[in-house]
């Protein structure tokens, strides 16, 4: 079959021309998300509502019309830019929000770090230990240089998680798009306080979560390595992340010893590129002062709430345990947990690891972080969550799951 191809554009497969060109009806659940958004926004207008209403509005028209599938997700992307842009560049930046603590810890130890001083104990405009990581820290430098904030960098992280959930939705076919964007246009699972508060700094390792992936597919391990180093050395927690993707790939694709020496070999290339500025600028007060001496303190720091019987039962376990012991405790039941969750998903045969990356994810900050967990990480799993969905491919009819009638193309 021929590609079809717009002007000078790179050519389009035939099917996904097609899917762009046919009608996309929404979901019910993006009808309630979207009819529950129209009345949020309608009750407690912003400045941003005066575009995002029409616009949902003109979406909704649309899908009802069976207008081509590519003007409803024009439309939904543009009401979803406009929503963004209020909550990262306007309501995060007034007065009345400061900023978190993590974000304050972002820039402050960018700032130490230009100044040439070791981050981590030199951020005195910050009431908290600064536990943003080494590779953050680079991440952020350029923004804070350049705009004394990362108004500008959280939209376009933001604009670039739903740019890839719409690639994602064009190539699988599965309709993820819509639905993903109300719900966060609604602010509910804790997009509306990430968002206020500027907390993306804690998910912008997840980027290179997904180039990792992306080197994965394509059998560039070094490159894949290189990249999936980077997240635990943005934030400590975001080692168990990386082992519940090491542990996808482990039982699921069944690598040979040498693809983990490759692996290796780009994640060791990217810790001493990373680390290296720091222990020149930090010298012994690196090895003193750093990321990860203080968020080992942090570990036994909080008990599990009492609010169910396993909570219970670990808070007796640990009663009377030094420090050092329930740290480890803690850590050593978390990897338990994750492993034994990677064992038994072996036999859905993910095609990604991003379901496994979501349970380490809640697993690492209910057991060992945070308990009980604050609204400030409720984004910790639920954006892994999303790309597993949008990575999740719709199922097709010549699937073993999909039995045709007759040729009519209807499920038996």
């Amino acid at each position: 079959m021929r590609k079809l191809h717009l002007g000078g554009l790179k050519r389009i497969p035939p099917e996904i021309a097609d899917y762009l060109k046919s009608p996309i009806p929404l979901s019910p659940i993006a009808l309630v998300l979207a009819t529950g958004l129209l009345y949020q926004l309608l009750t407690q207008p912003s400045a941003a509502a005066a575009l995002v209403v029409p616009l949902l509005v003109l979406a909704m028209l649309l899908a009802l019309l069976r207008a081509p599938g590519w003007l409803l997700y024009l439309c939904l992307f543009i009401a979803l830019a406009v929503h963004l842009h209020f909550f990262t560049q306007v309501l995060a930046l007034a007065p009345a929000r400061f900023g978190s603590t993590r974000d304050r810890a972002a820039i402050a130890t960018a700032l130490a770090l230009l100044r040439g001083q070791n981050p981590w104990n030199h951020t005195p405009q910050i009431p908290v230990p600064a536990t943003t990581g080494a590779a953050s820290i680079l991440l952020v430098l350029p923004a804070v240089r350049i705009f004394g904030n990362l108004a500008l960098l959280t939209y376009l992280f933001w604009l670039g998680v739903f740019g890839f959930i719409v690639v994602c939705d064009v190539k699988y076919r599965n309709r993820i798009f819509p639905p993903l964007a109300l719900l966060t246009m609604t602010g509910m699972l804790g997009f509306a306080h990430a968002m206020e508060w500027r907390m993306e700094e804690l998910y912008f390792p997840y980027v290179f979560m997904l180039l990792a992936y992306y080197f994965l597919k394509r059998k560039r391990l070094f490159l894949c390595g290189l990249f999936l180093a980077i997240p635990p050395l943005s934030r400590v927690s975001y080692s168990f992340m990386t082992v519940g993707f090491l542990l996808w790939y482990a039982f699921d694709q069944k690598p040979i010893l040498l693809n983990f020496v490759r692996l290796g070999a780009g994640a060791l290339l990217t810790v001493v590129a990373i680390l290296t500025p720091f222990v020149i600028v930090g010298r012994a007060e690196f090895w003193a002062h750093n990321f990860y001496t203080i968020t080992k303190d942090m570990v036994q720091l909080s008990n599990w709430p009492t609010t169910n019987y396993a909570f219970q039962v670990m808070n007796r376990l640990t009663t009377g345990m030094s420090p050092a012991a329930i740290r480890l405790f803690k850590q050593i039941l978390a990897l338990l947990m994750l492993v034994g969750m990677a064992w038994g998903a072996r036999r859905w045969r993910f095609s990604h690891p991003f379901w496994h990356v979501a349970v380490a994810a809640f697993l690492s900050h209910t057991i060992v972080w945070h308990c009980p967990l604050p609204l400030d990480y409720a984004l910790i799993f639920v954006l892994p969550a999303y790309f597993a969905a949008a990575l999740t491919r719709a199922p097709s009819p010549h699937s073993p799951a999909f039995v045709v009638d007759g040729g009519s193309g209807k499920e038996a």
